[in-house]
């Protein structure tokens, strides 16, 4: 099943938080400890014209809150990333840490990217090549996403399509493409098909099962 966070990197996102609190904490001592030693207002420390020491201390309080917050949404940013890598793992036990992590970085991208949802882009990307980055289908389809070669320069894509993040822009692009011509479903079904007629719901199947296993597993 998909675990919540499925990639170790629990005990790295706790030290790197504790190592952001100790560092705020500490600034906010330097700060009043400098407003003990020069009382006089200083606009480089939060100070104006008839600000008292309490007020000064009261903005670079707020500042350094607001630093701390921008650090706690990199660092909850990186555990996302590392979520949504990771159920690409499960199908793939041999993708290393750092391709788990950029994995997870260019599925969350470029969904948001496209307005579309990451586990739809997630379930396509296990269907189509089960997380492994090197996939060559028999016909020439490249990659994650399973691309074919030709998209590339048609997307205006530069660089190597078994670049993770490269792999899954075009994939995403191709995919954002259909459902706004087909719709979702017709859109999704397009993905694998192409402009080829035909009445089997196999692959759409498959992916909506995936996607329905992601969400809630």
């Amino acid at each position: 099943m998909y675990p919540t966070d499925p990639f170790e990197a629990d005990d790295d996102v706790r030290f790197w938080r504790n190592v952001v609190l100790i560092f705020v904490a500490a600034f906010i001592a330097a700060v009043v400890i400098i407003c003990l030693l020069y009382p006089r207002p200083s606009s480089a420390l939060g100070g104006g014209p008839g600000r008292t020491l309490e007020q000064r201390v009261e903005v670079l309080s707020q500042k350094a809150e607001a630093l701390s917050y921008l650090y706690e949404e990199d660092i909850l940013l990186a555990e996302e990333y590392r979520r949504l890598g990771g159920i690409a793992k499960i199908h793939n036990p041999n993708l290393t840490a750092a391709e788990v992590y950029e994995i997870g970085r260019a599925v969350h991208t470029h969904s948001e990217a496209a307005g579309l949802t990451p586990h739809l882009i997630l379930a396509v990307l296990i269907v189509e090549s089960r997380g492994d980055i090197y996939a060559v289908s028999p016909k020439g389809a490249l990659g994650l996403m399973q691309v074919m070669p030709w998209w590339f320069a048609e997307l205006g894509i530069e660089g190597d399509p078994f670049v993770i993040d490269t792999n899954v822009e075009a994939g995403v692009k191709i995919l954002s493409a259909n459902i706004e011509r087909w719709g979702f479903e017709e859109g999704v079904h397009r993905y694998f098909w192409g402009t080829k007629e035909t009445s089997s719901k196999e692959y759409l199947a498959k992916v909506l099962k995936t996607m329905e296993e992601i969400k809630h597993g």
